[in-house]
């Protein structure tokens, strides 16, 4: 189901978060958004974030190996959140490595990845011819 469209120019994700947000705004309400890490970017997360303090972006800051370990099964505390003082980088990564975090962003991985690798894969769509 596409909830949301826009075309831009620009030759990478890093800003375009914003503007993908507001289309998808349009039809979908929400407060916790879970991005992948072509969105990231220091900017425009925290300008979203200042201008609605309910938002959360939940963005994918590690890649975890595929496949499951016994470490990775077992259940884990949440990690010591970081210092005030934290840079950018190290405060998203603690959204994603808490329990919470963690289960949301799964749900992103369950509904989202299987379409782009089924666009990808089976249908053979790569990139767009200029």
């Amino acid at each position: 189901m596409i909830v949301g469209q826009r075309v831009s120019q620009s030759p990478n994700d890093k800003q375009e978060l914003a503007g993908d947000l507001k289309a998808v705004k349009e039809n979908v309400s929400f407060d916790i958004v879970p991005v992948d890490s072509d969105f990231v970017s220091e900017s425009p997360v925290s300008t979203l974030e200042a201008k609605n303090p309910r938002l959360e972006i939940l963005p994918a800051m590690k890649c975890d190996p595929h496949g499951r370990t016994v470490k990775r099964l077992e259940k884990s505390e949440n990690p010591e959140p970081p210092p005030v003082d934290a840079d950018f980088k190290d405060k998203m990564r603690y959204r994603t490595s808490t329990v919470a975090g963690r289960a949301l962003y799964k749900l992103r991985r369950q509904t989202v990845e299987p379409i782009i690798g089924i666009i990808k894969e089976a249908m053979g769509f790569r990139r767009f011819s200029l």
